[in-house]
């Protein structure tokens, strides 16, 4: 119950950094990303709603949220090109094709359970990458490496610990909270500069 309501506080709080940080030179990466944290929000909105079919609700606003995580991530990539080497637009679209894939194994539990996990790691993969790749001031630094690091052990904890520990769900949520407020603000502070070389 705490957790959940952390992680939902952090989600808003990331959502507040988002459109207080990123202005109009950047807004596919500002809607996108405000999409998948409205997504995140909702995720936890439901959660507390009886409904039928719940879970499986419950999977495709998670997924879908994973995959604009993706997206948001394609597009910085691409902003960060020389316009001459950027891929098309429409293709940094193309991790949105993910939750269709898991619409076809929505009652396999093993299969669904790869996808999310592989999306999961894939974002904090290319999101630690991708930040520490670039020329950021050193407190820029430290707190990716502190927010990498929250991350790496909450996806540690949830897919890998807790089928043979008791790990209580409060500890990865508290840890995934702590990365997503660091690792958001962070980001959003500093990809204007990131992006200067191209604009």
């Amino acid at each position: 119950m705490w957790g959940q309501i952390f992680t939902f506080i952090a989600a808003i709080l990331c959502l507040y950094f988002v459109y207080k940080h990123l202005t109009d030179r950047v807004k596919s990466v500002k809607y996108v990303s405000s999409a998948a944290l409205l997504m995140w929000i909702l995720m936890h909105i439901f959660s507390g709603i009886d409904l039928p079919h719940q879970q499986n609700i419950l999977d495709m606003i998670h997924i879908t949220g994973l995959a604009m995580v993706l997206v948001t991530l394609l597009l910085i990539i691409r902003h960060l090109r020389p316009e001459i080497f950027r891929y098309p637009y429409v293709l940094a679209f193309a991790p949105l094709l993910i939750p269709f894939a898991q619409l076809l194994v929505i009652d396999t539990h093993l299969i669904k359970d790869i996808i999310v996990m592989s999306t999961q790691g894939v974002a904090i993969f290319v999101f630690v990458l991708l930040m520490m790749s670039n020329k950021l001031d050193l407190s820029a630094r430290f707190s990716i490496i502190v927010s990498a690091t929250l991350l790496i052990i909450t996806f540690i904890l949830v897919w890998f610990l807790s089928n043979n520990f008791v790990i209580e769900d409060y500890l990865w949520q508290i840890l995934l909270s702590a990365g997503m407020i660091l690792g958001v603000y962070t980001f959003t502070r500093n990809i204007e500069i990131m992006l200067k070389p191209y604009g």
